[in-house]
């Protein structure tokens, strides 16, 4: 049976292809399991709605790189992630670990608020996380 949360989030991931740019469309191909983990978990328990929310929100760095952030609350410009300790710290290359840095200066060079959260705190610690969002 499926849940609010899952019917919610096919309605919304549907209208979020729609619309979506060619590069953003093939973002929202690809395996959201974290995103999917992080909306589950912090971000729907607060908010009950994707109102406002976009997945794979498209941006452009100061030099023209064209970057994206896993979900991004447009009322208050705010940009979640989620990062999987294998995939963003464990196994990236060193010019990977720039690039993440450079996103993160861009975000707030927007005046974006970057809200990471890791896999394991998402799967171990969310009721904590949802007051700190709140």
């Amino acid at each position: 049976m499926s849940t609010l949360f899952e019917k919610q989030f096919e309605v919304f991931l549907e209208s979020q292809r729609t619309k979506a740019s060619a590069r953003r469309l093939e973002m929202l191909e690809r395996d959201l399991t974290g995103t999917i983990k992080l909306l589950r978990e912090v971000i729907w328990p607060i908010f009950r709605s994707f109102d406002g929310f976009e997945l794979e929100y498209e941006m452009r760095s100061p030099n023209g790189v064209t970057m994206f952030i896993d979900v991004f609350y447009q009322p208050y410009c705010i940009a979640f992630e989620c990062d999987g300790y294998s995939a963003h710290v464990e196994m990236i290359t060193r010019e990977r670990f720039n690039f993440e840095k450079s996103r993160v200066r861009s975000m707030l060079l927007k005046g974006y608020a970057y809200v990471p959260f890791s896999w394991d705190e998402l799967d171990k610690k969310s009721v904590f996380l949802q007051k700190f969002c709140i």
